[in-house]
C-alpha cells in the first residue's frame, strides 16, 4: 500500500513538473511572437465580436483580403466554429459563425506552420490566448410618469429609453421587461433605435385616482444573459395630494445642488419662489426642469 502512494505521489510530481516546463516553454513562444503583433486577443469580448490579431507590419496585399482561409489557423475549446481571413493587410480575423455564448471562458490557438505568411519567421509555431464572454449589461437607463395632457393630472403614461451593451432584438426586450403596478402587468410598447442596442419604450394609459400606487419596472436577467436582474420602482401619490417623492444632493460640482422631485409636473408659468426655504439663510437660485416634476 505505502508502495502504491509512493508511486502516485511520484507521478503527480512528474505531471506537476512537466507541465510547468510545458507553460514555460509556450510562454517563450508567446513572447517570440508578439514582437510581431500590435494587438492581442485578451479579456472581454462581447458575444458578437470577431477574434483578432493585428501585426505591426503589412503581411499581405489588399487582393487576399477577405478571403477564406483554412479555418484550422485557429482552434479553440469549447469549440468554436467559424471562418479566418484577413480583414486588413496587417488583420488577421476569425469570425465565429453564431454569437458565442455569455460567461464563458474560450481558450484559442494560432498555428503559424497552417497560416505560412512568408513575412514571418519560421520559428514561429503556437501561439495560445484567452478570453471572456461577459454578460450583458445596461448601460443607460431612464424612466418616469409622463402626463398625457399638461392641464389634467389624472392620465398618465410612463415612458423612457434602455441601452443594452449589445445588440438586443425587439423580441428579447418584449420577453424580459416588464412594468406592473399591484401585481397588475400594465401593457409597453417598445421602438428600437438605428443601433439595435437602444429601445423607447411607453406605456399605456395610467389613470391616477385618490390611492397610492407603486409601480415596478423589471428586466428579467436570464433572458439577455445578464448578470443581475434589473428593478426599479416608482411612486404615484393620490390626484389631490402633491408630495415631494424624492431628494438628491449634487455635490460633487463646484456649486452644490439639491434636486427635488414632486409627485405632479410643476407648471413652467407657475411662480415657485418662495416654495422653498434655507436655514440658515443661503442665497441660492431654483430652477424648474422643463417637463418633469422638479
Amino acid at each position: 500500500m505505502k508502495k502504491l502512494l509512493s508511486l502516485l505521489l511520484l507521478t503527480a510530481l512528474l505531471f506537476s513538473c512537466n507541465s510547468e516546463k510545458k507553460r514555460a516553454i509556450q510562454e517563450k513562444k508567446n513572447k517570440e511572437a508578439e514582437v510581431f503583433m500590435a494587438q492581442t486577443i485578451k479579456g472581454n469580448l462581447l458575444t458578437t465580436d470577431e477574434i483578432s490579431i493585428r501585426f505591426v507590419d503589412e503581411l499581405v496585399k489588399d487582393e487576399d483580403l477577405n478571403k477564406p482561409l483554412d479555418a484550422k489557423i485557429f482552434s479553440f475549446r469549447p469549440r468554436i466554429k467559424g471562418s479566418a481571413y484577413w480583414k486588413t493587410t496587417s488583420t488577421l480575423a476569425f469570425k465565429p459563425a453564431a454569437p458565442l455564448k455569455y460567461k464563458k471562458t474560450y481558450k484559442g490557438k494560432l498555428d503559424f506552420r497552417i497560416l505560412k505568411c512568408a513575412q514571418l519567421p519560421d520559428s514561429l509555431t503556437i501561439y495560445t490566448f484567452d478570453f471572456n464572454i461577459t454578460g450583458r449589461n445596461i448601460e443607460a437607463y431612464k424612466g418616469d410618469f409622463q402626463l398625457k395632457n399638461s392641464n389634467s393630472p389624472k392620465f398618465f403614461n410612463f415612458q423612457g429609453e434602455v441601452t443594452f451593451s449589445e445588440v438586443t432584438t425587439l423580441e428579447e426586450v418584449q420577453k424580459c421587461v416588464h412594468f406592473k403596478s399591484d401585481n397588475n402587468t400594465v401593457a409597453m410598447k417598445f421602438e428600437p433605435k438605428q443601433d439595435k442596442r437602444s429601445f423607447s419604450f411607453k406605456s399605456d394609459e395610467i389613470t391616477r385616482d385618490n390611492d397610492t400606487h407603486v409601480f415596478k419596472l423589471t428586466i428579467d436577467k436570464d433572458i439577455l444573459g445578464m448578470e443581475n436582474d434589473f428593478e426599479k420602482s416608482y411612486q404615484m401619490t393620490p390626484i389631490d395630494d402633491m408630495r415631494i417623492t424624492g431628494i438628491n444632493y449634487v455635490t460633487s460640482t463646484k456649486n452644490p445642488k439639491i434636486r427635488i422631485e414632486f409627485s405632479d409636473e410643476l407648471s413652467q408659468e407657475q411662480d415657485i419662489n418662495g416654495l422653498i426655504s434655507l436655514s440658515p439663510m443661503t442665497e441660492f437660485k431654483l430652477q424648474k426642469r422643463n417637463g418633469e416634476r422638479f
